[in-house]
């Protein structure tokens, strides 16, 4: 891809030049969001927030050391090479289509964007509940439901470490969110929790006409999602040819979610555009992930802080 920031002097060419989308996590302490360094936190996020909708996050526990004493990232990506390394057989096993919960494996080049094939195969996760105690009629008349439920895992004996490793990866991602979260409800000067009540399924119980009386008895239900993503080269991937000329990975969209965390790797391929519509390179920071808003929060905010358009 050629970035049309190249055209454009005063584009930059890379986010990664830019200091003040660079932020430091250690920064910020939950125990002590007033101390000088949470504060000194929470400026960088503003200014950052209100530009591109798009940062690089350093010092995060994702680079930090996990349960089995060695590097979480390290772990999560050596685990996806494993995966992806598989016969197509063996992740057909926990392919998308056998879970009502939309959770597993997508074949490359089954998703499009744009009406273009995306050249990339994929793992959804959620958070690994068990399926809600409802009745069809309930289930049918709320199906976004149907998102609250089981991951597909395989075996040990097939991919050693899947559950554990993902589970920790998951758990620590979630609740950066939820800290980015509090974070974001100071920079923008609202009230604590008003914001992060979204992420842990505890908004309160509504009441008069439109109010869900039957759904708030099931209490919170928080709502989180992972995937693990593969955009392979060569003309033929698992027996599926790219189309031919195009060098699309994901086409230019916007994510539809609350937080995004992308933890890459050195292979580049990111853009971001700007608000002059010019392309930005996003590329791979070492100990950095990169942080994007969706547009739940872009329409939360009226639109002060905006989900970026993006594209690989």
């Amino acid at each position: 891809m050629v970035s049309s920031s190249e055209h454009n002097p005063s584009t930059p060419a890379s986010l990664a030049s830019l200091p003040e989308y660079h932020l430091d996590y250690a920064l910020w302490d939950p125990a002590d969001v007033t101390s000088d360094r949470s504060q000194s936190f929470v400026r960088a996020l503003r200014r950052a927030m209100v530009g591109i909708g798009f940062f690089y996050l350093h010092n995060t526990p994702l680079d930090s050391g996990d349960t089995r004493k060695v590097n979480r990232r390290a772990n999560m990506f050596s685990l996806c090479d494993r995966l992806f390394d598989l016969p197509l057989n063996d992740r057909l096993s926990i392919d998308m289509d056998n879970s009502r919960y939309f959770r597993g494996y997508c074949k490359f080049g089954d998703e499009r964007t744009q009406s273009l094939q995306d050249h990339r195969d994929q793992v959804d996760y959620g958070l690994h509940v068990a399926p809600l105690q409802i009745s069809e009629s309930f289930l049918k008349a709320r199906p976004y439901l149907n998102l609250y439920g089981p991951n597909q895992f395989l075996d040990d004996a097939t991919l050693p470490g899947h559950q554990e490793i993902v589970t920790d990866w998951f758990g620590s991602a979630n609740e950066i969110c939820k800290q980015l979260t509090s974070a974001v409800e100071l920079a923008l000067g609202v009230q604590e929790g008003r914001m992060r009540q979204y992420l842990d399924g505890s908004q309160p119980v509504e009441t008069g006409a439109g109010a869900d009386e039957e759904l708030d008895k099931l209490g919170p239900i928080p709502f989180a999602r992972m995937k693990t993503i593969r955009y392979p080269a060569g003309e033929m991937v698992d027996g599926i040819k790219r189309i031919e000329g195009s060098e699309q990975g994901v086409g230019a969209h916007k994510d539809s979610g609350w937080l995004t965390l992308l933890s890459t790797s050195p292979v580049g391929g990111l853009e971001v555009q700007d608000f002059d519509g010019k392309w930005i390179s996003v590329p791979h920071v070492e100990g950095s992930t990169i942080v994007n808003f969706g547009q739940q929060v872009e329409n939360l905010t009226g639109g002060i802080v905006q989900s970026a358009t993006h594209r690989v």
